[in-house]
């Protein structure tokens, strides 16, 4: 039966049953992504759940009384869902997805329902499927006789009368004495008067037919008439015979003394106290299945908790689907943001992934620069490693003097000669904007230019003499520089 109203297009399914649905196939796709990782399988399981969602949200549209496009606000995100199961999306596109579907399936599942019936829902749903489940459903108490008080007086008044005269009812008295209705109520079964007559009265109400004879007397005269005028209800040859003297014990358990006084009233024993006066769908949960036990509640039994809760929010259910109603259309306005980024970034990652990554040399990091002036008006500077000499007296425009990888320009700037024959040939020498000229060596010749500055009395360089007094002292006034000294 379950199957069948999973496949049912024509029922309809509550709130409880579409987020159930839902929320198991969400999870049932999640087990299959995680076991079977890019596999075709997903694919198969997708287009396999995807048939039971959208049949559970038809049936939830025709309990709501909306169109059935609204059903696509869940089919469009499991099937998503699946896909991007399928192609390994990222775990934040798979939980948009996720929290999405189920925020879409909440909101349906809010809907109120249009057509309040009186047949209750079996396992969140009603329909084809379920009409018998219903009917086997519907006989649960046990059906009690209803005595009234016209036959029994009349039952007293016949005690009167002689032995030899036949004890008759007519056709009406019998057919009330025995009425029978269908009970509600089994807590009339328990009242002490009525325990051990109830049984002979049912096992009299139950026989298909009832003939009622006065047994013959050998006194009586018209001993034929009576059998003759005996009450026939049925076709059956089954004899009552002791029906009075049952009756006669019946009412004399079951009846008070004040019969009499009571007049034609109705005596019912309580077996009307539960008259249905109103419909299922207005009493909810209002029937003997919902009653609490006090008793068992304050021993902390878990189910009448639960039916204290129950009952609470079908009293307030008003609040309570506003808010929830609420709650799922902020809950859908941020998933839907937070789907639409999700998308975007994987989209975008996707397009990155493609296109080659571009060559980016690695940013220059800033040279550490320290300089030391010397009395005849030079200047040496490194840059990290790389040494210059550096003087003004030269007027022009920036170019350069001489290179060492071309060999051209001023071959009097092609080296660096001490007093004592040292010579050190400089990389490149340049006239500078701010009318300096510079000269720049290897960082090999670094330590050797530095101790010979130190150590000698004259340099020359594109034709200047430059005197070197006083260089020593200058040069250890500086850390980085009296580094390279050597002595």
């Amino acid at each position: 039966m379950l199957l069948k109203t999973l496949l049912c297009r024509q029922g309809r399914d509550n709130a409880l049953r579409i987020m159930a649905i839902n929320t198991a196939g969400y999870i049932f796709l999640s087990l299959i992504g995680i076991l079977f990782p890019n596999s075709l399988i997903i694919l198969f399981f997708s287009f396999l759940t995807l048939p039971l969602v959208v049949l559970s949200a038809k049936r939830r549209m025709y309990d709501s009384g909306k169109k059935l496009g609204f059903a696509w606000l869940i089919c469009v995100p499991l099937l998503g869902f699946g896909l991007s199961l399928y192609f390994a999306a990222p775990v934040g596109v798979l939980a948009g997805l996720f929290f999405f579907g189920l925020a879409s399936s909440g909101y349906l599942a809010f809907l109120p329902r249009v057509d309040k019936s009186v047949k209750p829902y079996v396992h969140g749903y009603i329909g084809p499927h379920v009409s018998a489940e219903i009917k086997l459903g519907d006989v649960k108490f046990r059906q009690e006789p209803i005595l009234r008080t016209a036959p029994a007086a009349a039952m007293h008044k016949d005690d009167n009368l002689s032995s030899n005269t036949p004890w008759q009812l007519d056709e009406t008295e019998i057919a009330t004495a025995y009425d029978t209705q269908p009970s509600l109520d089994d807590s009339s079964l328990n009242a002490g008067h009525v325990t051990n007559v109830s049984h002979q009265a049912m096992a009299a109400s139950r026989q298909e037919s009832i003939e009622i004879t006065q047994p013959m007397s050998t006194q009586a005269p018209d001993t034929e008439q009576a059998v003759e005028s005996h009450i026939t209800l049925g076709n059956t040859d089954n004899r009552i015979e002791t029906a009075a003297v049952k009756l006669d014990a019946f009412i004399a358990d079951a009846v008070s003394p004040n019969l009499d006084e009571l007049g034609t009233e109705e005596i019912d024993f309580g077996l009307n106290a539960r008259k249905q006066t109103k419909p299922f769908s207005e009493e909810r949960l209002t029937g003997e299945r919902w009653i609490i036990d006090k008793a068992a509640l304050k021993s902390g039994s878990i189910t009448e908790l639960l039916k204290t809760w129950l009952i609470w929010a079908d009293e307030h259910r008003k609040p309570l689907l506003l808010g929830a109603k609420i709650t799922a259309a902020l809950s859908v306005a941020v998933l839907t943001v937070y789907l639409i980024v999700a998308l975007v970034s994987f989209i975008s990652g996707l397009s990155g992934a493609d296109e080659p990554e571009s060559f980016s040399p690695p940013a220059q990091v800033a040279a550490q620069v320290s300089r030391v002036t010397f009395p005849d008006g030079f200047e040496l500077v490194l840059y990290d490693d790389v040494l210059a000499f550096r003087w003004l007296g030269d007027d022009g425009e920036a170019k350069d003097l001489w290179r060492l990888d071309t060999a051209k320009g001023d071959t009097r700037c092609s080296e660096l000669t001490f007093n004592n024959g040292s010579k050190y040939r400089p990389l490149q020498v340049s006239l500078l904007n701010d009318s300096a000229t510079e000269a720049k060596f290897s960082p090999l010749d670094t330590q050797g230019i530095i101790n010979d500055i130190a150590l000698r009395g004259s340099v020359k360089l594109c034709g200047y003499n430059f005197s070197l007094t006083g260089s020593q002292s200058a040069l250890g006034k500086n850390s980085r520089f009296s580094d390279f000294l050597s002595y």
